[in-house]
């Protein structure tokens, strides 16, 4: 969980709500920049003039004025005046001058003025003699038309360079959002497709918005137990196959038995005398094949999708204080001894006494096939948080660790297993069906944790 946790760096929406707000103060920017941009292209005389007044200073200390170039002061249609320091005209210039020989004091002090027609600004500057000078600027204005067509022209440079930069906002931040939301979509459908062609290995690593994680975990998740499913049915399949053999060696022995000795009568081989003996054997052959074809079909009908419980609620330990006092007798007569330890109270539970009389059976008789005489087998109930829980054991000659791990399965205790004493090798397997049908299960409690030979625990959900 831990690390699931680390992957995940904010949800969808956080991630489309930050790019929104980096797309937008973006394009605040870009609009601001563009404005002032062009606010420098439409009033670019007016902010750069002074500057190059600086670029002309040396030729105006120098008196070299023939060489100053007016376009770079006043543009194509402006003209200069330098005044002494007595406001006298000794130097003009440019289109369009006025022939005016002296300037006043007054004149000068309204400077810098505007007309109809000029913008008037004045700079002072000083030679190497250490003489003042006066520099009059008179920028000519732009015409009605003139205006009109520069804002026009800025003006479709400013939408045209604005939706260039728009546009081009746009391709960066979808690109950055469609590599954030393809990456985890690219590696679910290369995922679903090496899936898709038998490669069971595939385990997407991605760390992103919330909902992607989480869907790269469900599907990891998903191919982890169909992988799992997959190797499950597989090892269905060949324990069936085993089952399958184990059915027809079982049934072949009892079999082959009663066809022998049928044989032997059929032809005479057995005097009169023993007639009697081999019909017996007949028989008990006979009914060993009646309780192996009984037990087999138990269990294929337990194991079945569609077998269900017949779950009653009744008093679980009037159950199993009855369930004992019926077989207490049956099992004295072989010579075993009874503990039993169960407690008074009703301990309410729905289950299926039928099936559950049968996976007693089934532990029981296995303790009781597998013992001498006077093993004592103990039988417990008792409350365990929100389970009952069920101990079966006896201090008999116990289960070998090798045969213990894997009991539960079907004919787990092989071939030597299989005969008329032993019997079918299904029985612990029928028991943990049923008990698995009731929400529980059952384990054999290690040797080291246990003081009986064999114990069985049994835990039963009370829910």
């Amino acid at each position: 969980m831990k690390n699931k946790n680390k992957n995940k760096r904010g949800s969808l929406f956080s991630l489309l709500l930050k790019n929104y707000l980096a797309f937008s103060v973006m394009n605040i920017a870009i609009f601001v920049l563009v404005i002032i941009f062009e606010v420098i292209i439409v009033y670019e005389d007016n902010i750069i003039i002074q500057p190059k007044i600086s670029e002309q200073q040396a030729l105006l200390e120098n008196l070299e004025f023939d060489k100053i170039n007016i376009n770079t002061l006043v543009g194509n249609d402006g003209w200069i005046e330098i005044l002494d320091s007595n406001n006298k005209v000794i130097y003009q210039k440019g289109n369009d001058v006025q022939q005016l020989p002296i300037h006043t004091d007054k004149e000068l002090k309204t400077i810098p003025n505007e007309s109809d027609n000029y913008e008037v600004k004045k700079h002072s500057f000083v030679d190497k003699k250490g003489d003042t000078y006066t520099l009059i600027l008179h920028i000519k204005k732009l015409s009605d038309q003139e205006a009109t067509y520069l804002l026009r022209k800025y003006f479709i440079i400013f939408i045209s360079l604005l939706l260039a930069l728009y546009i081009t906002c746009i391709n960066i931040f979808v690109l950055l959002l469609n590599k954030k939301v393809k990456k985890p979509l690219s590696k679910l459908e290369d995922a679903m497709q090496a899936f898709a062609n038998g490669e069971r290995n595939q385990i997407i690593m991605y760390k992103g918005p919330a909902e992607f994680v989480k869907i790269c975990d469900s599907f990891n998740l998903m191919a982890t137990e169909l992988k799992e499913s997959e190797e499950a049915q597989k090892r269905l399949a060949i324990e069936k196959q085993k089952m399958l053999a184990d059915i027809s060696h079982d049934l072949k022995t009892p079999i082959t038995n009663i066809q022998g000795y049928a044989k032997a009568l059929s032809d005479g081989i057995i005097p009169k005398d023993d007639y009697d003996k081999y019909l017996k054997i007949i028989y008990q052959k006979s009914n060993t094949l009646t309780e192996l074809i009984n037990i087999f079909y138990e269990y294929s009908k337990i194991e079945h999708p569609d077998f269900k419980m017949i779950m009653e609620q009744e008093s679980f330990s009037e159950f199993l204080r009855t369930y004992i006092a019926e077989k207490y007798e049956h099992i004295c007569d072989l010579g075993f001894e009874l503990e039993i330890l169960i407690p008074e109270d009703k301990m309410y539970y729905s289950f299926d006494a039928i099936q559950l009389q049968r996976a007693f059976d089934n532990i029981i008789s296995n303790s009781l096939k597998h013992n001498p005489s006077g093993t004592v087998i103990n039988i417990a109930l008792e409350e365990q948080g929100e389970c009952y829980k069920i101990n079966i054991a006896d201090n008999g000659i116990g289960i070998s660790d090798e045969i213990a791990k894997n009991i539960f399965e079907p004919f787990v205790v092989g071939d030597e297993s299989r005969n008329s004493k032993q019997g079918s090798g299904l029985g612990l397997a029928i028991t943990k069906k049923i008990i698995e049908k009731h929400g529980g299960n059952i384990r054999i409690i290690p040797s080291s944790e246990t003081k009986f030979k064999t114990e069985f625990e049994i835990l039963l959900p009370k829910n």
